[in-house]
C-alpha cells in the first residue's frame, strides 16, 4: 500500500513539473522520497521511486538554481542507479551552470558511453566543446545528434553557428530552413551576404531587427545591405543606432555621414529639394564644411523657386531667409507684394536700399506699393522709365498707366503707353485706352488685336465669337445695350437676336425672357426663366412670366409631356398664393386705371386665374393633373398661411408654392428644416400635403376614396415603382438611402427617423380613405357588404399601425348602425341584418364593447324579422323560429327576443300536436325552457310568468292525454 502511494505520488509529481508548478511537484516527491526511504535495501521498486523522486527534486533546484543541492540530488540518483544515465546528465547540466566545463564533459561522456544513441547528450557535449574553443569536436558531436534526429531548434541553429565561422555559409544555410527566430535570420542574413545576395541578406536582418536581435554585428550588416541596395534610411536608423552605442568610434561617424549624404543625393533626383537640405544639414553638424554650406544655400534657392510655382509662398518664404542668394530679399518682398502684404513688401524693400540706396528694382517696389495705396509716386516711378535698366523702364511706365487706368483716365494712360516700346502688355492695354477714348481710326491701324474685333463686330462687320476675356465682356455689355433697345422701341424678335449674341448677366433673366417669348422662342425663355428662379426663388416677377410663358407654350404645344404640366401647375399655384404679388399687381392695377381696386376684385381674380389653369390642365394634361393641382393649391394655401418658406440666403424673403415647386427648386431640405420647427398642428398639416400623401388627400376630397386608398398604401417615388421595389408591408416605401425619397416628402427631410413618420402618416391615411370607401359601398341602395367587409378589414389592419385600432373599430360599428337602422326604416330587414353580420365579422373578438353594441342592435334586427315572418306565414314558422333563436343567444336578456322565441316554440308545438304528439312536446319543452331562461334575466316577469304557466299547464295537458291514451 505505501509503495503504491509513493508510486502514484511520484508519478503526480513528474506530471506537476511538466506543468511548471515546481511547489506542488516538490511536495510530492518529498511524500514519495520518505515512504520509500526504509525500504531501499529490501524493494528494488522503493529505489526506483527513490530515484526519479531525487530526480525531479534534482531538476527543482537546478531550475531555482541551487546548484549545490542539485548535484547532491543528483548524485543520490546515481548511487540508487548507477545505470540511468539521467542522475549523469543532469549532473553534468548542474556542472555546465557552475562553469566545471571539464566535469560536465566527464559526466556527458558518461552518458554517451552508457547510451550511444541519446543524441541530446551530443548536443549538450557540443556546447560546452564550443566554449572551449574546439569547434571540430563540436561540429562532430552536432552531426552524430543530426543523424540521430536529435537537433531541436537550437541546435540546428547551433551547427549552422558553427559552420559559418568556418565558411560553409551554403551548409549553414540548409539548417536553418524553416527556421525564423531573430537569431536564425540573422545567421540567415549574414549567410546570403557572404554569398553577394545583398536583397535576401537585408530582408533576413530586417526580419532580425524586427525580432528584437540588435546585435551590433546585425545592425552594422542591415546598413551595409541597405547601403547598397539604395535604402538609405535603413542604413542611416541601424548605423545611428550603432554610433550612439559606440560614440567615439570614427568609422561608424563616417558611415552614418555617408548615409546620409548618399540619401540626400537620392532625393534630390526624386526632386525632393527639402529632404535633401535636411540631410545635408545633419552631414554639416557632423562634419562642417563652407563647400557644403554653399550647396545648401543653393538647395534652399532651388527650393524656393519650385515652392513658388507651386503657389506655397510660406515654404518658399522660409527657404529665402535660409539663403544667401543676393535675389532672396528681392524674392521676399515679391512675395508679400503678391500676398497683399504691403507692409511686408514695403519692410523687405527698405532692408535693401538700405545697403544699395539705388537700388532700381527696390525703388521701383516701393512705387507700385504707393500706387496701391492710391499715393502715386509720378517722381520716382518717372525716374525710373528714363534710367536704369529696359525691364524697369517698361515696369514703371506700366505701373503709371494702370494707375492711371484705375482712375479711369484713359487718355492720360494713352499718352503713357504711347511712347514706350511694344511688348504684349502694352500692345494689349493701348488698344483698349484707345478703344475707351473713341480712337477708333488708330485702334484699327494698329496690328491685328482683340479691340479691334470689338469695333467691328458691333458695326456688324464680325461676329465676335473668338473673342475671350474683357473684349468679350465689352462686346456683350455692347450688344446687350442695342437689346435693351430694340426692346424699349417694341422689336422684340431684334432684341432676342442680339440677347442671344451675348452672355446673359446674372440679373437679366426677365427682360430676356420676355424677349425670347415675344419674339416665339417660348422654349428659350423658359430655359432662361427656371435658371433665374433658381437664383431668387421668391421674386414674384419672374415666377409669373414663367407661369404665363409655361401655360402659353404648354397650350400651343401640349405633348410637352406630364413633367412640363406638372411645373406649370407648380409655378401656377406658387403665383396665386403670393399675397405680395397680388398686393403689387394692385397697387399697379390703381396707378394705371386711376381707381381703387377692392379686395374682393382680387380675390375673385385669383380664383379665376386658378379655374384658368385648371380648365388647360383638364384639356390638355394627363388624367392625374387636375388633382395634381387641387393638391399643390391646397399646399401652397396651407404655406401662406404659415407665412411662407424662409429662404435665409436670400435674407428675410419667404417662398409661397406647393411641394411641386420645392422639389424643382430643390428646397426640400429647406422645407424639412421649417416643419420640423413648426408647431404639432401645423407640422401635421405640412407632414400631409407636402409629401406623397397630398395627392391621396386631393383624390379622398374629391369623392374618390378607392384611389385615394391606393395611393396611400403605395407611397414610392416613381423611381422605385419603375424598379419594382417592393417593401415588406403597407403603406409601402421608397428603398432605404433612396435619392429622390426627399423630394417627394419634402416636409419629411429633417425628420431622424422619416420611413417611420410617413409610414405611420400613411397608414392613418390610408385608414380614413378605405373608411370612407366602406361607406361609399355600404350607402348604395344596394349595399356590396362584400367590398365593404373588405375595406373594413384593411381599415382595421392599417389602424392597428398607429395604436387607433378601438377609434376604427367604433367607427365602424357607428356607421353599420346607422347603415342597418336606415334599412330597417325601409322594412330591409335581410340587408339590415347582412349588414350588421359583416361588421360583426371584421369586430369579431378584437372589442367586447363594439361586439356588444351590434349583438344587441342584430338580436333587435333578427326578432322583428322573425316576428314578421311568423305574422305573414305561420307555416314558414321554422324561419322565424331561426331568427329569435339566433336573436336570444346574441342578447339573453332581451324579453322581447326571449317572449317571442317562446311563443313561436309554442304555436308550433300546437300544429305539430295534430301529427306527431312527441314532437310537440319537445317544442312545449323547449318553449318552457325558454319562458324560465327569461325569467332568470327579468325575474317575476308577468307577461314571462303567465305564459310559463301557461306552456306548463298545455305541458301537462299534453302529456296526460298521450298517457290516457296509451302508447
Amino acid at each position: 500500500m505505501g509503495l503504491r502511494r509513493a508510486r502514484r505520488e511520484s508519478s503526480h509529481g513528474e506530471r506537476a513539473f511538466d506543468r511548471g508548478d515546481f511547489a506542488v511537484a516538490e511536495t510530492l516527491f518529498t511524500k514519495a522520497l520518505d515512504r520509500v526511504v526504509g525500504k531501499l535495501t529490501k524493494d528494488t521498486d522503493a529505489v526506483g521511486i527513490a530515484a526519479t523522486a531525487n530526480l525531479g527534486l534534482g531538476r527543482i533546484c537546478l531550475a531555482r538554481n541551487d546548484l549545490p543541492t542539485a548535484d547532491m540530488r543528483f548524485a543520490q540518483v546515481r548511487q540508487l542507479r548507477p545505470d540511468n544515465w539521467q542522475g549523469f546528465y543532469w549532473a553534468g547540466c548542474v556542472a555546465c551552470h557552475a562553469g566545471d566545463l571539464p566535469r560536465a564533459e566527464w559526466f556527458f561522456n558518461a552518458v554517451i558511453a552508457q547510451d550511444p544513441s541519446l543524441g541530446k547528450a551530443y548536443v549538450q557535449r557540443a556546447q560546452l566543446r564550443l566554449c572551449q574553443g574546439r569547434d571540430g569536436l563540436a561540429l562532430r558531436d552536432l552531426s552524430i545528434a543530426g543523424r540521430l534526429r536529435a537537433l531541436d531548434e537550437r541546435g540546428r541553429l547551433l551547427t549552422a553557428v558553427v559552420l559559418s565561422r568556418h565558411g560553409h555559409w551554403q551548409d549553414a544555410e540548409s539548417y536553418l530552413v524553416g527556421l525564423d527566430s531573430p537569431d536564425a535570420m540573422a545567421v540567415k542574413g549574414t549567410a546570403a551576404w557572404r554569398r553577394g545576395d545583398a536583397t535576401a541578406a537585408f530582408a533576413a536582418f530586417d526580419q532580425a531587427l524586427a525580432g528584437g536581435n540588435r546585435d551590433d554585428s546585425v545592425l552594422f550588416h542591415h546598413g551595409i545591405a541597405g547601403y547598397r541596395l539604395g535604402r538609405f534610411s535603413a542604413s542611416i536608423e541601424s548605423w545611428t543606432e550603432l554610433l550612439e552605442r559606440h560614440p567615439h568610434h570614427r568609422p561608424c561617424a563616417e558611415l552614418v555621414t555617408a548615409a546620409y549624404r548618399a540619401r540626400a543625393a537620392q532625393r534630390l533626383t526624386g526632386d525632393d529639394i527639402g529632404g535633401a537640405i535636411a540631410d545635408l544639414d545633419t552631414v554639416g553638424r557632423r562634419q562642417p564644411s563652407e563647400a557644403l554650406d554653399e550647396t545648401i544655400s543653393l538647395l534652399h534657392a532651388h527650393a524656393a523657386v519650385k515652392a513658388i510655382a507651386e503657389d506655397d509662398d510660406a515654404r518658399a518664404r522660409t527657404h529665402l531667409r535660409a539663403t544667401r542668394h543676393p535675389k532672396a530679399e528681392h524674392l521676399i518682398a515679391h512675395l508679400s507684394y503678391v500676398g497683399a502684404d504691403l507692409a511686408a513688401a514695403r519692410q523687405a524693400w527698405r532692408r535693401i536700399l538700405d545697403t544699395r540706396p539705388s537700388d532700381p528694382l527696390a525703388r521701383l517696389g516701393l512705387a507700385i506699393c504707393a500706387a496701391r495705396d492710391n499715393e502715386l509716386a509720378e517722381d520716382d516711378l518717372r525716374d525710373l522709365t528714363t534710367s536704369g535698366p529696359h525691364p524697369i523702364r517698361r515696369a514703371a511706365g506700366h505701373a503709371i498707366a494702370t494707375a492711371r487706368i484705375r482712375r479711369g483716365e484713359w487718355a492720360a494712360a494713352c499718352d503713357v503707353l504711347e511712347p514706350l516700346t511694344e511688348d504684349p502688355w502694352r500692345t494689349s492695354v493701348f488698344a483698349e485706352c484707345l478703344y475707351r477714348v473713341g480712337r477708333h481710326a488708330e485702334l484699327l491701324a494698329m496690328p491685328d488685336n482683340p479691340w479691334q474685333q470689338v469695333v467691328r463686330a458691333a458695326a456688324g462687320e464680325a461676329d465676335g465669337s473668338m473673342l475671350r476675356g474683357r473684349p468679350e465682356q465689352e462686346l456683350a455689355l455692347v450688344r446687350r445695350a442695342a437689346a435693351l433697345t430694340a426692346a424699349s422701341d417694341g422689336d422684340w424678335t431684334r432684341a432676342a437676336d442680339l440677347f442671344e449674341t451675348c452672355a446673359a448677366e446674372r440679373d437679366s433673366g426677365l427682360i430676356e425672357a420676355v424677349a425670347y417669348g415675344l419674339s416665339g422662342r417660348h422654349h428659350r425663355g423658359v430655359t432662361l426663366l427656371r435658371l433665374a428662379c433658381e437664383r431668387d426663388p421668391a421674386d414674384s416677377r419672374l415666377g409669373h412670366a414663367l407661369a404665363v410663358m409655361l401655360l402659353h407654350l404648354l397650350s400651343a404645344e401640349p405633348e410637352q409631356g406630364p413633367a412640363s404640366w406638372q411645373s406649370c401647375i407648380g409655378v401656377w399655384m406658387s403665383v396665386v398664393h403670393d399675397q405680395e404679388f397680388w398686393s403689387a399687381w394692385r397697387v399697379d392695377a390703381e396707378r394705371r386705371y386711376g381707381c381703387p381696386v377692392l379686395p374682393g376684385t382680387i380675390d375673385s381674380l385669383r380664383t379665376r386665374v386658378r379655374e384658368l389653369v385648371e380648365r388647360r390642365v383638364a384639356e390638355h394634361g394627363a388624367d392625374g393633373e387636375p388633382l395634381l393641382l387641387r393638391r399643390e393649391h391646397e399646399a401652397a394655401r396651407v404655406l401662406a398661411e404659415l407665412g411662407g418658406l424662409p429662404l435665409p440666403s436670400l435674407g428675410a424673403e419667404r417662398l409661397v408654392c406647393g411641394p411641386l415647386r420645392i422639389a424643382e427648386l430643390g428646397l426640400h431640405h429647406e422645407l424639412g428644416e421649417f416643419a420640423v420647427d413648426l408647431a404639432s398642428d401645423d407640422a401635421e398639416v405640412l407632414f400631409r400635403t407636402f409629401s406623397q400623401l397630398g395627392l391621396a388627400e386631393a383624390h379622398l376630397s374629391a369623392g374618390r376614396a378607392a384611389e385615394a386608398a391606393e395611393l396611400a398604401l403605395d407611397l414610392r417615388c416613381p423611381t422605385c415603382r419603375r424598379a419594382d421595389w417592393q417593401d415588406e408591408d403597407e403603406p409601402r416605401l421608397c428603398a432605404p438611402a433612396c435619392p429622390d425619397f426627399d423630394r417627394y416628402n419634402p416636409a419629411f427631410a429633417a425628420l431622424d427617423h422619416k420611413y417611420d413618420e410617413l409610414f405611420e402618416c400613411g397608414a392613418a391615411l390610408a385608414t380614413e380613405a378605405l373608411l370612407e370607401s366602406a361607406r361609399a359601398e355600404i350607402a348604395k341602395a344596394e349595399p356590396d357588404v362584400s367590398s365593404t367587409t373588405r375595406w373594413w378589414t384593411k381599415a382595421v389592419s392599417q389602424a392597428s399601425r398607429f395604436s387607433e385600432e378601438d377609434v376604427v373599430l367604433r367607427e365602424i360599428v357607428d356607421t353599420a348602425l346607422g347603415r342597418s337602422e336606415g334599412l330597417a326604416r325601409k322594412e330591409n330587414w335581410t340587408e339590415a341584418i347582412t349588414v350588421l353580420d359583416a361588421a360583426s365579422t371584421v369586430v369579431g373578438t378584437r372589442s367586447e364593447k363594439e361586439r356588444e353594441r351590434l349583438c344587441v342592435s342584430l338580436a333587435k334586427q333578427l326578432t322583428t324579422r322573425g316576428i314578421l315572418t311568423f305574422n305573414e306565414d305561420r307555416d314558414d314558422a321554422e324561419l322565424a323560429r331561426q331568427d329569435l333563436s339566433r336573436a336570444v343567444a346574441l342578447a339573453p336578456h332581451s324579453k322581447r327576443a326571449s317572449l317571442n322565441h317562446g311563443l313561436v316554440l309554442r304555436d308550433m308545438a300546437y300544429v305539430q300536436a295534430r301529427t306527431d304528439v312527441v314532437e310537440a312536446l319537445r317544442l312545449l319543452s323547449e318553449a318552457l325552457r325558454e319562458f324560465e331562461r327569461g325569467l332568470t334575466h327579468k325575474p317575476g316577469d308577468p307577461d314571462l310568468v303567465k305564459f310559463r304557466d301557461g306552456i306548463r299547464h298545455d305541458f301537462n295537458r299534453v302529456t296526460a292525454d298521450l298517457l290516457g291514451r296509451g302508447w
